[in-house]
């Protein structure tokens, strides 16, 4: 209603765009039917809790690629693809013949998606990265937003009936349950992790087979169903990281089913400033599943040494010994991290491996005017840090000179804190610069920098 435009961009706060955001989103719209064009969402915060980066390598896996790199796609083929919100452009007409944007569940950009879709609009899916937002910066903010995705999703198939619907096709119908169904998927999760401990525990079996049977009917469907997630996730690195990562929010995922059921539901924004590592109440079903696959592993070293040996029992123990073990490793890996990462920063500061070089003005303790030249670090509008061999004392002024791309940078500062670290067998010394004076432009020229270079 506070604008008049026939397209509209949608971008999340965090969001950052492209230059050639619209130029590349708007020719699809040449169609009349198309009522809105989604782009892939991508991130600038490598170090994020849902990123795994081998900077040595140049590898990098952040655990919403299967969605947007395989899913989505998939989902297009059928004219069921998700409106995520940001990146996307939208039709205004499209848009005003359903009414507006839905409020009725708190995920309305996908709602907005299905309602257009059951009316006989196209929403295209484009895999380019043509904005870079925010990603979740510790499990508090990953778990909150996949609370929120789930809760609504279901709030969505409860008000709409989509698979009840003669206005959507079969394929249709196909796709938004494989949406539903990812939710309820936990539970079989659940109910895999529990199996060995229960067999470690009591001696009970979920098959009763020989060896031979058992090796011939069911790793053919194992090894198949694991070369298929393989290839589709792009490598084993990606498979493994991902099934981690389902693995620890498998609990958040299991609240979500009431989503059916509960009619109101507030909106949480998902945290991505400062903020303090988790708790052990935020995981503690995978602390508790932890504790029990570990007793279970000892009382299956017990009862494998009370079995023949070759026998049925021994097998059986020895498969649920192995996958008790993978478990605990899947598992194990991702608390500890959910347990240590924090954020403490208010405002994101794009890490090391910058290619600024930077003039460093200050006086030392005798009152000498001290000039060094380094590479700019954990930098963004606010502020810049720089690594020396000896500490700026907190509250020296500092003169700055950011030797940027297209332009050179003057700044006055003061620094804040030190770090010391160790690098090639020296030590070093990290010390963070609060900017005090700064052109607009100036801040302007960084941002620029650090989101499109």
């Amino acid at each position: 209603g506070q604008t008049n435009g026939e397209f509209i961009v949608t971008l999340d706060a965090d969001h950052v765009a492209s230059p050639e955001l619209i130029d590349e989103m708007i020719g699809f719209f040449a169609d009349p039917k198309v009522s809105i064009v989604q782009g892939t969402q991508d991130f600038y915060n490598l170090d994020s809790f849902q990123h795994q980066v081998d900077w040595d390598q140049r590898v990098g896996w952040q655990q919403q690629e299967l969605f947007f790199s395989v899913i989505q796609p998939g989902k297009d083929r059928h004219n069921a693809a998700f409106y995520c919100g940001s990146p996307a452009i939208l039709r205004r007409s499209a848009l005003e013949s359903i009414g507006g944007f839905p409020t009725e569940s708190i995920t309305e950009d996908m709602h907005t998606s299905l309602r257009l879709q059951r009316n006989g609009w196209r929403v295209i899916y484009v895999n380019r990265t043509l904005a870079r937002g925010l990603a979740p910066q510790t499990f508090t903010g990953f778990a909150t937003q996949w609370q929120r995705w789930g809760h609504g999703n279901m709030q969505v198939m409860r008000r709409e009936k989509p698979f009840f619907s003669r206005k959507f096709s079969l394929s249709q119908k196909i796709c938004y349950f494989s949406s539903l169904y990812f939710y309820w998927m936990s539970y079989e999760k659940l109910f895999m992790v529990v199996t060995p401990i229960i067999s470690l525990f009591f001696g009970v079996f979920v098959m009763v087979t020989d060896p031979i049977s058992y090796a011939s009917n069911f790793l053919p469907y194992f090894l198949l169903n694991l070369a298929c997630s393989v290839i589709l996730q792009g490598g084993v690195r990606n498979f493994w990281l991902g099934e981690r990562f389902n693995l620890l929010k498998m609990h958040v995922l299991m609240k979500t089913i009431s989503g059916l059921f509960q009619r109101e539901s507030r909106f949480q924004v998902t945290p991505k400033a400062r903020a303090s590592a988790a708790q052990v109440s935020e995981v503690l079903l995978p602390v508790v599943i932890l504790a029990f696959l570990g007793l279970s592993l000892v009382a299956g070293a017990i009862r494998i040494q009370q079995v023949p040996r070759w026998g049925y029992f021994f097998w059986a123990l020895a498969v649920n010994l192995f996958w008790a073990v993978v478990f605990i490793f899947m598992i194990s890996t991702v608390v500890r991290r959910s347990l240590k990462r924090q954020e403490l920063r208010q405002s994101y500061r794009f890490p090391s491996r910058l290619g600024v070089r930077m003039r460093v003005t200050y006086k030392d303790r005798a009152g000498n005017v001290v000039t060094r030249e380094q590479f700019a670090r954990n930098l963004n509008r606010l502020g810049v840090s720089v690594t020396l061999e000896s500490a700026i004392e907190p509250g020296t002024p500092v003169q700055l000179e950011l030797q940027l791309p297209e332009q050179t940078v003057q700044a006055e500062g003061m620094a804040v804190r030190n770090q010391l670290y160790g690098s090639n067998g020296h030590s070093r010394v990290s010390t963070g610069i609060q900017f005090q004076r700064i052109n607009a432009i100036d801040q302007d020229a960084i941002s620029k920098y650090l989101f499109w270079h």
